[in-house]
């Protein structure tokens, strides 16, 4: 098969990654809400409201399709383990206080009507997300 097209030239350039910003990419990928690594270094202490808990990927993506959430910006969707089952969450949002999480979930969107959240602390998400990678640290050796 034939070898893709370069998406841009990069004849003339004596280093072609130097037109790449990197210091852009590093900081999006350290702030974006949904990085695990964000995630794991918020305080155990905040709250998660979650909408639902799925056996695969799919069905977190079918549930945030059902119910016309792909825009809400604070969603997220998670895999994560508990007893080295894999299962995926969908999370209204990551907040500092039980009191901003209660207050997100109470004006949660009218699709989400017939949803009962659940706020979790985030400690629980956070030993989910430190499981699944320890499980997948696992399965590829």
């Amino acid at each position: 098969p034939a070898l893709p097209e370069i998406a841009a030239p990069t004849e003339g350039l004596a280093n072609p990654s130097a037109a790449i910003n990197f210091d852009a990419i590093t900081a999006a990928a350290t702030t974006r809400p949904d990085s695990i690594s964000a995630i794991l270094e918020r305080s155990p202490e905040h709250f998660a409201v979650q909408l639902t808990a799925l056996e695969t990927q799919a069905l977190a993506d079918g549930f945030v399709a059902n119910h016309d959430l792909e825009h809400l910006e604070e969603l997220l969707t998670l895999e994560l383990a508990q007893e080295e089952e894999f299962y995926y969450v969908v999370l209204l949002g990551l907040f500092d206080t039980f009191a901003e999480a209660k207050a997100a979930a109470d004006s949660r969107p009218e699709s989400l009507a017939e949803v009962q959240p659940w706020i979790r602390p985030l400690a629980t998400i956070q030993s989910g997300i430190l499981e699944a990678e320890s499980l997948h640290m696992g399965l590829s050796n």
